[in-house]
């Protein structure tokens, strides 16, 4: 039993390193020209260590970003309908502006928009149920998830200048 709870600390620990590392060379190279290559040699594991843990470069920032995004879509969940879920859109993407921001600079925000459109879909069929067809339901979710997205991606790129209740008047507006 010992050397299972030891395997599992050393890939944890692995997981660890390796989503740290790509992390750091996140802050100075666009994740295009990162390669498994470097992220092993920054963290100090081995290419093995990596394929064992993950598929790809994509799967260790899914892997990072879905917990947060999951956590966001949670409060949504929890919050009560007298309770503004706008709002709680728009203090995560304020408390996750740093990450989308390097997101767009460093050429990986299509990772992070595809589980942000995860999240809206999963939402959106425990929560929509005025839309009875499926194929409404989809089109409904890529509405709202790149509708969404693209009004707080260029609020996050203009410097957050636009008041973030003319922002959340807007997104309300749109979504009634």
């Amino acid at each position: 039993m010992a050397a299972t709870h030891h395997a599992q600390n050393l890939k944890e620990d692995s997981k660890l390193f390796i989503t740290t590392a790509l992390l750091q060379l996140l802050e100075t190279h666009d994740f295009r020209n990162i390669s498994i290559t470097e992220v092993v040699q920054k963290a100090g594991t081995s290419r093995m260590a990596f394929y064992r843990n993950f598929v790809d470069l994509e799967q260790v920032l899914t892997e990072y970003y879905r917990p947060k995004f999951i956590d966001i879509f949670q409060k949504l969940d929890d919050t009560d309908i007298s309770q503004d879920k706008v709002q709680l859109i728009a203090t995560f993407f304020q408390t996750t502006t740093d990450d989308w921001l390097q997101a767009i600079r460093r050429d990986y925000e299509n990772i992070l928009f595809n589980i942000f459109a995860e999240q809206i879909e999963n939402y959106s069929d425990a929560h929509m149920n005025w839309l009875p067809d499926s194929t409404n339901r989809i089109y409904y979710n890529k509405f709202m998830s790149a509708g969404v997205f693209a009004i707080w991606r260029e609020w996050l790129v203009r410097g957050q200048q636009t008041p973030l209740a003319d922002i959340t008047t807007l997104i309300r507006a749109l979504t009634k």
